[in-house]
């Protein structure tokens, strides 16, 4: 469950807050109505750089911050945790895209509470949005990074579809596509995200809810994308030619989604997978590798 979530400057001072559930009357209480002993306590547990959720009596808070700013959303429940973490990010790109500008050119700003008012309704649609795809692709939401953007989510779900039940041909230019369309930072950290989920996700469409293939099955899989050798003494698969880089060019080894994919199909907490060479880069071929954990 979604309880609330706030916005409010690291003195402590709130500039806004929207309550999703009655009983969150009380947080409002301990954050914002003069206990400053609570206030005082948090701010200084929320400026530790690598804190990102403090935990109490009736749940979590999940937190980010913007330089003065602070971010926080109240969950409780492991799926309202789980939610908690995208709903703080989408909120605080909205905020920022919304009002980073008037709060560059008049920092005092921020402390007109009533100027972000109408944010509420923005906040509201987000969060509406956010438990629809959820609801409909709650195991998606295991595989992506709560940075990325509400835009990119509805993308991924409304092919969703068509990237598993469409292997291999419609998956492959489906990825294309999602990767020459996105230019944000994290597009790698995105793209093997969505090769592990698909990984998962076709493997079980393909052998009917098995849960982790063998090395036969997954080079099977991989030999409907492209011509695919395995070297069972480096733990190594070659793409003779990979459709993802194909054409393309980079400074680094790009196919994160078939490092995911691959990773995806063991379905193995004890393994993980790298990509050490890549045709952008100036390889010969694409090669994966197996790690042990």
């Amino acid at each position: 469950m979604i309880n609330g979530a706030y916005i409010f400057l690291k003195t402590g001072l709130p500039i806004f807050s929207m309550t999703f559930d009655v009983s969150e009357e009380r947080m409002n209480q301990i954050l914002f109505a003069g206990i400053s002993s609570a206030i005082n306590m948090f701010i200084k547990e929320v400026t530790q750089a690598d804190l990102e959720s403090i935990n109490i009596e009736d749940g979590m808070l999940q937190f980010s911050l913007y330089n003065d700013l602070i971010f926080a959303v109240h969950s409780s429940g492991s799926r309202g945790n789980q939610l908690g973490g995208f709903l703080n990010q989408q909120i605080k790109q909205a905020f920022l895209d919304s009002y980073l500008s008037l709060i560059e050119a008049n920092p005092n700003s921020l402390v007109e509470s009533s100027l972000f008012s109408a944010f509420e309704k923005v906040v509201m649609e987000i969060y509406q949005t956010l438990i629809k795809l959820y609801e409909s692709h709650t195991n998606l939401f295991n595989f992506l990074p709560r940075e990325i953007s509400l835009k990119i989510i509805e993308d991924l779900v409304n092919e969703g579809e068509t990237l598993i039940s469409g292997f291999p041909n419609d998956t492959i230019r489906m990825i294309r596509l999602l990767d020459e369309k996105y230019t944000v930072e994290n597009k790698d950290q995105i793209m093997f995200s969505l090769g592990i989920y698909l990984g998962i996700e076709i493997s079980n469409f393909k052998y009917k809810q098995r849960i982790g293939l063998s090395q036969k099955e997954v080079l099977n899989l991989l030999n409907e994308i492209s011509i695919t050798k395995f070297n069972s003494t480096y733990q190594l698969y070659t793409f003779t030619i990979c459709p993802v880089c194909r054409g393309k060019q980079s400074t680094k080894p790009m196919c994160h989604f078939f490092a995911g994919f691959i990773e995806g199909c063991f379905d193995n907490p004890r393994l993980y997978v790298i990509e050490e060479t890549c045709k952008a880069s100036g390889d010969n071929v694409c090669t994966f590798k197996i790690h042990k954990k």
